[in-house]
């Protein structure tokens, strides 16, 4: 059964805005469905319908609308019950008031360091709190344990499961937002059938479990604030639904609370939704880029909020390059998505073969599950010249000639110690390339023989010209400058 998507990117997105802006209920805001963050494959995925005009699967997609309603609500329900979580409200210590209250992410790479990887120092005034959102599998308990250890108390984490009676309430709740949306998709006037059908789908997954767990969300950080009373909320900006939520929550409930809005990761070029969330934001707000290419991103926007450059963690010193020329050395470096891992891995097959006397590396991203990592070795398994890094970011990098990327920020500081970023998305056509509207044009391939011709003539002593390589730690500076601080912008 071939599926495809009912519109091309920019209409879809244009869509879903639409649709938010039409009804009139802020829950709608939390549905991740109505909101597309970057389009790949596994975030388009959703879309995707068999025979998006037919009248024929319209009206079966209305005929199993309730059911799949149900199911929906019962998977819930029975998370509820086995994984419920919801007494880690316990954590809640909110007798210290709080000028700053920041939004941050625990992920893989937050459970093994020391820092926030996201703002680093800036959360470290006694007169700060934060608010992690859980993205992994560990328990919100031994992670607020894992805090305390390192001295840090004035932190929430975050579960994404209530307890079945008040997800019950959440739900029926929800049926407000998924009636209009069913009635909308039936009697809108003018809608043609493939719109009628996104509808329905997402009328459906207002009842899901991302969508759940946003509510979830916006309802402890509400308490929270009350309790807190913040001067400021600062949270990442990347499009996602809860971004657009909480910047409703703000003006539903805390009209005088300033958000500062920070752009940490890298921006490609149909990343629609990051400025439709960013132009929710006021006068008395502040956007945070990540350097001055990206700063540029949110000027084109013409947003009411101030911009200013905050810089990023991932800065670093210019330092020369020793490259090895006995033999090409590649670095492949794919997202964690299941479609990113296999598409890098076969291509790294593919390069092992075209290339045998270059030494391929490919990268994976720090969450990749262990099932994805064997599924990654198989691929790879009679590849002599081809191996899985066991190093640091930075010794990978160091150590390469190109880093081959789709839209991973590890390309772009791969600038940084003159490794040249290749950008490849196999059938794409740039959309997913963060530096493809930056000053620094970079080569791209959407198909294997062009990127095995590219690299087959490329003259790898090259890079060890310090030239070339100052030239390259500018462009990647202009993407990730030094970090400032962040009370001297906040003013």
């Amino acid at each position: 059964m071939s599926l495809r998507l009912p519109l091309n990117i920019g209409t879809l997105d244009k869509f879903l805005f639409e649709t938010r802006e039409f009804i009139q209920n802020s829950d709608i805001q939390a549905n991740p469905f109505f909101h597309l963050v970057k389009p790949t494959e596994e975030n388009i995925s959703k879309y995707r319908l068999y025979k998006p005009e037919s009248l024929l699967f319209l009206t079966i997609d209305t005929i199993f609308f309730f059911p799949r309603i149900v199911i929906e609500v019962l998977y819930a329900s029975a998370i509820s019950i086995f994984w419920s979580t919801y007494k880690s409200q316990s954590q809640l210590a909110t007798d210290i008031p709080c000028e700053s209250l920041f939004l941050s992410h625990y992920t893989g790479a937050q459970s093994r360091s020391d820092k926030d990887v996201y703002f680093e120092s800036a959360i470290d005034s006694p007169n700060s709190y934060v608010f992690y959102l859980n993205h992994t599998r560990e328990n919100t308990k031994q992670i607020f344990a894992g805090f305390k250890k390192k001295n840090r108390t004035r932190v929430f984490v975050n579960a994404k499961t209530l307890s079945l009676l008040p997800m019950l309430k959440t739900q029926l709740r929800q049926s407000k937002v998924s009636w209009a949306l069913f009635k909308y998709a039936l009697c809108g006037e003018g809608l043609p059938v493939n719109q009628r059908r996104i509808l329905l789908r997402g009328a459906r997954l207002q009842h899901s479990r991302p969508t759940l767990a946003n509510l979830i969300l916006r309802n402890r950080l509400k308490t929270l604030m009350f309790s807190l009373r913040p001067k400021r909320m600062v949270l990442t900006l990347e499009g996602h639904a809860h971004e657009a939520m909480l910047i409703h929550l703000r003006e539903e409930f805390f009209p005088h609370t300033q958000i500062v809005a920070y752009q940490h990761a890298p921006l490609v070029p149909s990343q629609y939704n990051i400025k439709r969330v960013a132009s929710m934001l006021t006068s008395n707000d502040l956007v945070l880029s990540s350097g001055s290419s990206t700063k540029s991103f949110f000027l084109d926007a013409s947003l009411r909020a101030r911009i200013e450059i905050l810089g990023s963690p991932k800065a670093k010193e210019f330092k020369y390059q020793i490259k090895d020329e006995s033999r090409l050395r590649i670095l492949l470096t794919p997202e964690a998505a299941r479609n990113s891992l296999i598409e890098f891995a076969q291509l790294a097959r593919k390069l092992s073969i075209s290339i045998p006397g270059a030494l391929l590396t490919i990268r994976l991203h720090p969450d990749t599950s262990k099932k994805l990592v064997r599924v990654v070795k198989e691929i790879l398994k009679d590849c002599a010249n081809a191996q899985i890094s066991e190093l640091a970011l930075a010794a990978d990098l160091k150590s390469s000639h190109v880093t081959i990327f789709r839209s991973s920020s590890a390309a772009i500081e791969g600038l940084a110690f003159g490794s040249l970023p290749i950008h490849f998305e196999l059938g794409g056509s740039g959309n997913l390339n963060p530096l493809s509207d930056t000053q620094y044009s970079v080569p791209a391939f959407y198909e294997y023989d062009g990127l095995v011709h590219y690299l087959k003539t490329l003259n790898i002593s090259r890079f060890n010209s310090q030239e070339k390589q100052k030239e390259s730690f500018e462009k990647f500076s202009l993407y990730f400058s030094k970090l400032q601080k962040f009370s001297d912008l906040i003013c």
